[in-house]
Order: C-alpha cells, then sequence, then structure tokens
C-alpha cells in the first residue's frame, strides 16, 4: 500500500480523500465532545457526511467543466463533438432513470413475503 511520503498516511483515497476524511472525523469527534444525545449525534454524523460528499461531488463537477472550457479555447473545434455527445448522454440518462424506476416497481409487486 502507497502511504504518503510526509505524514505516512496510506494514500488510496486521492488528493481529496484525505481531506474528506479529515474534516468528517474532526467535526464527528467535536460533536462528540459535545454535550449531545446519542441521536442527534447520529444525526448530525449522516449530515456531516452528507454535506462532505456533496462538497467532493461539486468540486468533481467544477473540474471538469473548466477542464471542457480549456480544450474548447485551446482547440475550438473540440466544441463541435461535445454538443451532440452531451445531449446524447442527457437522453440516455433520462431513459435509464425510467426504466431503472419501472424495473424496481416491478420487483416490488413480483416479490415473495416467506
Amino acid at each position: 500500500m502507497r502511504t504518503c511520503e510526509n505524514t505516512g498516511r496510506p494514500y488510496f483515497l486521492g488528493p481529496m480523500g484525505g481531506l474528506y476524511i479529515q474534516v468528517s472525523l474532526h467535526l464527528i469527534f467535536y460533536l462528540y465532545r459535545q454535550s449531545v444525545s446519542y441521536i442527534l449525534h447520529r444525526d448530525c454524523f449522516l449530515l456531516i457526511i452528507g454535506i462532505c460528499f456533496l462538497l467532493i461531488i461539486g468540486i468533481c463537477f467544477l473540474l471538469i467543466i473548466g477542464i471542457v472550457l480549456v480544450v474548447c479555447i485551446v482547440n475550438p473545434w473540440v466544441f463541435i463533438p461535445i454538443v451532440p455527445l452531451s445531449i446524447l448522454f442527457y437522453l440516455v440518462q433520462k431513459y435509464y432513470l425510467t426504466t431503472s424506476r419501472h424495473v424496481k416497481r416491478l420487483e416490488g409487486t413480483t416479490e415473495v413475503n416467506c
């Protein structure tokens, strides 16, 4: 397993994974030391994990948009296939979501309770 040279911690989470774990653990231990009941602590834990997850997803989305913009500025011909491909991606995603919703509904109705 690869480890970071400065800290000696495992380096399998990528550049943002370590920050995610550090922020999460810091907030969890802070809330744990405070006088908060167990139920509120558990709910705060889930809220913190959700917020950190959304931040990482937002950062990844902004990075992808930035990369596409830089590539389009450097080579404008790349913009021509990006538009139809993004429309195709949206249509396939929409079709997949509706199909998976129908399949889940069918699984729920045909499930046998033992």
